[in-house]
């Protein structure tokens, strides 16, 4: 199991990438779209 500042990070990086995908979506950037959901999926595997 992880520890607590492993979980905040992960938190915070699905967060982030969230983010990045709603930004992506609401400017037509297929890239950033990609780029959060790779993030995304990084920070919910912590």
């Amino acid at each position: 199991m992880g520890s607590t500042a492993d979980k905040v990070s992960g938190k915070a990086n699905a967060l982030a990438g969230k983010a990045k995908q709603s930004v992506g979506k609401a400017t037509g950037s297929h890239e950033t779209q990609a780029k959060g959901a790779v993030q995304e999926a990084k920070g919910d595997a912590r």
